[in-house]
């Protein structure tokens, strides 16, 4: 499934973090898991919180994950 979401956060030491959809109702009202991994496949590092962010994601055991990061924004300024 292709999303468009914000990054809710995102912590590199621990490598995770998560997606807030802009439609909850693609993921069941769910957040997205954001492994480190989709992102360095994408080409970054970082993902800063409230940053805008194009994807894909799958349903796993545990809940939905992001396979493959398309875009991704900048945190929109506070």
């Amino acid at each position: 499934v292709r999303i468009v979401g914000r990054v809710k956060w995102f912590d590199p030491g621990k490598g995770y973090g998560f997606i807030v959809p802009d439609d909850p109702g693609q993921t069941g009202h769910k957040d997205v898991l954001l492994h480190i991994s989709s992102l360095r496949d994408g080409g970054w590092d970082q993902a800063g919180e409230g940053a805008s962010i194009a994807c894909d994601c799958a349903r796993r055991p545990k809940g939905w994950q992001v396979t493959q990061v398309h875009d991704l924004g900048e945190p929109e300024p506070d």
